[in-house]
């Protein structure tokens, strides 16, 4: 019996989330720069970051990878609610 997933294989998935999420990241930065003149702050490591994040993949267990991007979600849901 083969085993089936509905979005494809675990690792895949949470591969391409965060290859989403830290790209849909990094262009809302990359326009907020370009639109005030901002300083670039941490936009080079994030932009890195995608860079290698194949490698990255590639090296690390699902579990931690996994474990680190709901902390990442969990960071960003606090900044949210302090906003509100």
């Amino acid at each position: 019996m083969t085993i089936r997933y509905y979005w494809g294989r675990p690792k895949d998935v949470v591969r391409w989330y965060l290859r989403g999420t830290l790209y849909l990241s990094a262009q809302s930065r990359k326009s907020y720069i370009e639109n005030t003149k901002a300083e670039a702050g941490n936009l080079p490591r994030l932009l890195k970051l995608l860079d290698n994040l194949d490698e990255i993949f590639d090296t690390a267990d699902t579990d931690s990878i996994a474990l680190l991007c709901l902390r990442y979600v969990e960071l960003l849901s606090v900044a949210e609610t302090t906003k509100r």
